[in-house]
């Protein structure tokens, strides 16, 4: 997965924090001597290289506690199905579906993340960009891929084995590791259709098992990354006033 340029320099801000208050001594060794980070005495502050870290890291935080939207409760990640994955995938299909219209492009008729991917939860209240880059830290991209029924089984498959995962526009029964009583958009899922499938490039490349994924090179790459639409979708709900409200409507069920 992809790190940002603003998670770099955020590393590196709070390393050299933690360097200061490390609760143990550190000792570096050199040929003759020790050299213990923890002594204040060794601690000679460089002020020009603070002024410089500090104006990036006022800026960042400044940026991050910015509030997008309140949610009228906290979004936890569950399987098989969770508050949290259920408000990203449908967040992020909703984001699709608008650039799709906009690039005359197929609508996608589903799309799924994986569970591992959604690092955080999303608190009750006020979610702010930092909470957002907490869920998604990386820099996987939305496409979109298209494939036969059969292929799309196989996917939806390979989500029940794992237990679930972020699902929007499909639902289904596991039983044991199997799919069962497959519905795309309310119509069961024929093998002969093809669906246009929307996913991470993480995952369409192969990520996290889905390797049944990587031979499908007809894909629409949408330059839309998932905490951008992540980001979008709050900032709407911002907008509006409203306060999130989301629930588990039973589209992924464990029956055995």
């Amino acid at each position: 997965m992809k790190v940002s340029l603003q998670h770099y320099i955020f590393y590196i801000v709070v390393g050299i924090l933690l360097q200061g208050c490390h609760p143990k001594k550190l000792i570096y060794t050199t040929s003759n001597q020790q050299y213990i980070f923890s002594d204040p005495s060794n601690n000679h502050i460089d002020t020009e290289n603070m002024s410089f870290i500090s104006s990036y890291s006022d800026s960042l935080k400044k940026t991050m506690n910015t509030i997008l939207a309140i949610s009228a409760q906290a979004m936890v990640k569950e399987l098989p199905e969770g508050l949290l994955g259920n408000y990203c995938a449908d967040a992020c299909l909703h984001q699709v579906e608008r650039i799709c219209k906009q690039e005359n492009y197929p609508t996608p008729d589903f799309l799924f993340l994986n569970h591992g991917g959604l690092r955080a939860s999303l608190p009750r209240g006020k979610i702010t960009i930092g909470n957002v880059y907490e869920v998604m830290p990386f820099e996987n991209e939305l496409v979109v891929l298209t494939m036969n029924g059969t292929d799309a089984d196989s996917v939806l498959q390979h989500i029940a084995s794992m237990g679930g995962a972020p699902v929007s526009g499909v639902r289904f029964s596991i039983d044991g590791k199997r799919a069962k009583d497959i519905t795309v958009n309310g119509t069961a899922l024929s093998a002969t259709k093809i669906y246009h499938v929307a996913t991470s490039d993480y995952l369409a490349n192969g990520g996290d098992g889905f390797s049944v994924l990587k031979k499908f090179t007809e894909r629409k790459i949408l330059s839309l990354k998932v905490r951008e639409a992540l980001l979008l979708d709050l900032k709407n709900y911002g907008m509006t006033g409203d306060s999130i409200i989301i629930q588990k409507d039973g589209r992924l069920v464990r029956i055995q």
